[in-house]
């Protein structure tokens, strides 16, 4: 089953209320930080997560229950991550969680972003990134530096819908399309 984005954003949005409501936001923060990392690169476990198979239904929940209830995540995302067992939509796990923080984190009046670049950035780059875009969008900015080696050079910042290229590959891109009468 494929779910579509106005469902990942209504469970999104009914595990941000479950936080306000239960005044667990910091927890459900920190949790999913720590759950979206660590099933980043994990397909097997998510793939066995997934599978529809009415015999192995109750082996997925004691696999929920041995990975996560032993671990201190809270009962609503353990509930979530069972129903979406059920349903064979466990893959859609991170990007669920990934839409309730981002819920909540806009309600602390925090923005994520992404800062692309071929090399590692310092952090004193980094704040400096986070300072400015801090000021032009009047919101907390938090960027995670993430390599793109197809950038040859320079910066790519990511957030909130825009995209700020100060790559070598992005200017070159620019100076491209002018040549050729694109906008």
């Amino acid at each position: 089953m494929i779910l579509n984005e106005s469902v990942i954003d209504s469970w999104g949005e009914a595990l941000k209320r479950i936080a306000i409501q239960t005044k667990q936001v910091d927890r459900f923060l920190q949790e999913s930080n720590v759950i979206i990392e660590a099933l980043k690169d994990k397909e097997d476990f998510v793939k066995i997560l997934t599978i529809q198979n009415p015999e192995f239904e109750k082996k997925k929940k004691e696999i929920i229950d041995e990975t996560f209830t032993q671990n201190g995540v809270n009962e609503y995302f353990i509930n979530a991550f069972k129903i979406l067992c059920d349903e064979g939509t466990f893959s859609y796990a991170r990007w669920i969680l990934k839409n309730m923080r981002k819920k909540l984190l806009n309600l602390q009046n925090i923005i994520f972003g992404v800062a692309w670049s071929t090399t590692p950035l310092d952090e004193k780059q980094i704040n400096e990134m986070q300072a400015k875009l801090t000021k032009k969008f009047d919101k907390e900015i938090h960027l995670v530096n993430k390599i793109d080696p197809k950038l040859i050079g320079g910066v790519m910042i990511s957030i909130a819908n825009h995209i700020y290229d100060g790559s070598i590959k992005g200017q070159i891109d620019q100076i491209k399309n002018q040549v050729l009468g694109k906008k």
